[in-house]
């Protein structure tokens, strides 16, 4: 065998192998991305609390807290809360999931941003979650004195340069008071 012979094999062989290590590279990738490795991560913090509102009658307050994990950012769409008493569904939208606008003041110095509560944002109206961040939302219900409540809190959102919609859910049993 001569050198140059010798020399086109080993080139060979060492594409060869090159194109099997970019393959499976690829290939691991493609499997991170199918198993979920980009999906936006985040976890949800159920808190219920009972207490008397009348006679027959209990004030049910849910909170929510959303801890966003370390992949992507997200835009929260919408946050709820599904009450059911024995056969009887509700469903309450918590507050505050939304952006509001803002307007402008001008000061001597300076322009200064001042909340407008009432006017939800047009120009980026989704609530925005950064890795790490947290945030909590709460609503509340009457609910019967003597019923057990069952409640789902349900979240919606997407990474924020995403298309996909992810949605997060927990529940919690409120019996009644003692």
């Amino acid at each position: 065998m001569s050198a140059e012979f010798v020399k086109v094999i080993a080139e060979t062989i060492k594409a060869i192998v090159e194109s099997i290590a970019f393959g499976c590279a690829g290939g691991f990738f493609v499997w991170k991305i199918r198993s979920g490795y980009q999906v936006v991560n985040l976890s949800l913090d159920l808190q219920c609390h009972r207490v008397a509102r009348a006679a027959d009658i209990d004030l049910l307050v849910v909170s929510v807290t959303v801890t966003k994990g370390d992949r992507g950012s997200l835009e929260v769409h919408d946050v709820q809360a599904r009450f059911t008493i024995r056969d009887q569904v509700r469903t309450a939208a918590f507050a505050g999931f939304e952006r509001s606008s803002f307007t402008t003041e001008s000061l001597p110095a300076a322009e200064r941003h001042v909340i407008n509560w009432s006017k939800p944002s047009k120009s980026s109206p989704f609530l925005r979650l950064t890795p790490g961040e947290s945030t909590s939302f709460s609503c509340h219900v009457e609910v019967p004195k003597s019923e057990t409540c069952f409640i789902e809190v349900a979240v919606l959102g997407k990474q924020a340069s995403g298309k996909k919609v992810g949605q997060w859910k927990a529940t919690h049993v409120s019996v009644p008071r003692a």
